[in-house]
């Protein structure tokens, strides 16, 4: 049974999972982050950050055993998330990242909008389980960092 704070990688199918798959290799197009054994909270393209129950087919979860201080951390953070709008610029600057090998736009990330793998990142950051400037990172990029994938 998943527990708070845990990351859930999630392969979809269609157009848009293809198009994310892509651009960054590998089996996954989203990632989550348990709130509650049976509920997550994401980031997903036209809609803002919510709570949701856990009903994905293809996944894989990663357990990151925190302590009770570090799920409530977890918990806290994500509330306050909720209803933040999708971060469509963070995805322009993967982009740019990957096709052009160009980092100066990652100035321009702000904390105000986000997508999947920024929103897990923040949670992973604030109980340094993966380093600053991870948030920065595409889902299959994240996930390779966190099972230490090279």
């Amino acid at each position: 049974m998943p527990q708070i704070g845990d990351v859930v990688f999630v392969r979809t199918e269609g157009i848009v999972s293809d198009i994310i798959r892509y651009f960054d290799p590998g089996r996954f197009n989203h990632v989550a982050t348990f709130v509650s054994p049976l509920e997550i909270i994401e980031a997903e393209y036209n809609t803002p950050v919510r709570r949701v129950p856990f009903i994905y087919k293809d996944y894989e979860i990663v357990p990151m055993n925190y302590s009770y201080e570090e799920q409530q951390r977890v918990f806290k953070m994500a509330q306050g998330t909720i209803g933040e709008p999708y971060d469509y610029l963070q995805i322009g600057d993967i982009l740019a990242r990957k096709l052009f090998h160009w980092h100066w736009l990652d100035k321009f990330n702000t904390n105000k909008a986000v997508i999947c793998s920024e929103l897990t990142a923040y949670f992973l950051i604030a109980n340094h389980k993966v380093p600053d400037g991870s948030e920065l990172l595409a889902p299959n990029e994240l996930y390779k960092v966190l099972k230490g994938i090279k």
